[in-house]
């Protein structure tokens, strides 16, 4: 399954008028840790969990934690296997 399509289907409902959500979806770099456990087939405090570890690579924003897309698609490709993935805090 496509992670951007996956991520499209879940953000389509948060817009609502003019935009185009699958337009809006598509360039998405990022998804919240929600839309992750959801792609991951895991609970929302399992993937935070999972995050604070470190084995969902993240970014944190002040307080809101993002997972950047096309590391999440490595991560399920498993392109990434024996690397331990990095939080990153801006």
């Amino acid at each position: 399954m496509n992670v951007f399509r996956a991520v499209a289907e879940g953000f389509a409902g948060r817009f609502s008028g003019r935009m185009d959500t699958h337009d809006i979806a598509e360039k998405r770099r990022t998804c919240t840790v929600q839309e992750a456990a959801q792609l991951l087939g895991i609970s929302r405090n399992s993937a935070y969990a999972a995050v604070h570890r470190g084995e969902i690579p993240s970014i944190r924003l002040g307080r809101r934690y993002v997972v950047p897309i096309d590391r999440l698609e490595e991560l399920l490709d498993g392109r990434r296997t024996g690397h331990k993935t990095t939080k990153e805090t801006f």
